[in-house]
């Protein structure tokens, strides 16, 4: 069983004189400035602050594994999804901000009343496949680019079916501890291939909209592929 949970916050934009700047990244920046104000709060209540970074706080480097926090932006909303022990960290937090609250000079609406999930999960293997779409799925590192560029238009569908039956059975089987040996996926239609690479870190990442077919039961605002933290991949049941 995994446990999701997943919050909505909603950003008064009509107070703001500039909305341009909001993205995921700019919620990890804001939700990781609150949670070190709350950082004594949080470990009082038995929740572990550093899984809101998804790095290690002393040293920087970047946890190995599923991120258990994720940060999303579509919509003109935020949304927060909080993966088992993150789940938890994330219900302590957002019961501290039940209220409007401000970071910088952006108001933003409370936590408690945007409660989307709040279960565990029991993401498994079935004979019935399902259809999801995945929005802004990066497959590949950046260093693979030239590597899927370079690959014949014939054999690239077979290229992102594979990274696909990758992510699936290591993000989520291997990292989340989920028995998937009898997983089946299959993309079914690229919905949009971007014209324009994402740029994370001063790198171009290749982004697709994506549906695909398998046996899993998955539940939505969970993420797969690259920069998933920030929300890249989310995946939703069609």
């Amino acid at each position: 069983m995994v446990k999701v949970s997943t919050f909505k916050i909603t950003p008064f934009l009509a107070l703001q004189s500039d909305s341009s700047r909001l993205s995921s990244e700019w919620l990890r920046e804001a939700i990781n400035t609150l949670v070190r104000q709350k950082w004594q709060t949080l470990e009082q209540a038995g929740a572990d602050p550093s899984l809101f970074f998804n790095r290690d706080v002393k040293t920087g480097k970047t946890r190995v594994g599923y991120p258990l926090v994720i940060y999303h932006y579509f919509n003109g909303s935020f949304y927060i999804t909080g993966v088992n022990k993150g789940a938890f960290a994330l219900e302590i937090f957002a019961s501290l901000y039940k209220e409007p609250f401000c970071y910088g000079n952006i108001i933003m609406e409370g936590f408690s009343a945007k409660n989307l999930e709040k279960n565990e999960t029991d993401i498994s293997v079935s004979p019935e496949k399902k259809l999801y779409m995945l929005t802004k799925w990066i497959p590949f590192h950046y260093k693979m680019n030239s590597v899927f560029e370079n690959t014949p238009l014939t054999k690239k569908a077979g290229l992102l079916n594979n990274q696909l039956y990758k992510h699936l059975e290591n993000e989520l089987g291997k990292y989340l501890g989920l028995n998937f040996q009898a997983l089946k996926a299959e993309i079914t239609d690229i919905l949009k291939a971007y014209q324009k690479p994402f740029t994370y870190k001063g790198h171009p990442y290749f982004c697709f909209d994506i549906v695909f077919s398998s046996n899993a039961s998955l539940p939505p605002m969970l993420t797969l592929g690259n920069i998933k933290a920030l929300g890249y991949g989310r995946i939703e049941k069609i």
